[in-house]
């Protein structure tokens, strides 16, 4: 199964055990916006998605379908 950019995302903050407030000031970013990304009813561009993931230490690797990261 695949996950989307929010079950991605929640999976990150609980492993990180920073609430959603928490990250959202970290991230620079509305609760309420952060939120819309978590239930992905709203995605991030890339640009955004790369910024909020280092605002958390975490960087966006974009790579070629059926490639595994070596």
């Amino acid at each position: 199964m695949k996950l989307k950019f929010g079950d991605e995302l929640r999976n990150v903050l609980i492993k990180e055990n920073l609430t959603q407030i928490e990250a959202a000031k970290k991230m620079k970013m509305k609760n309420q916006q952060l939120g819309q990304y978590i239930l992905s009813h709203s995605l991030p561009s890339i640009a955004t998605a790369e910024r909020m993931l280092n605002a958390i230490g975490y960087e966006l690797i974009i790579q070629e379908k059926g490639k595994a990261k070596k």
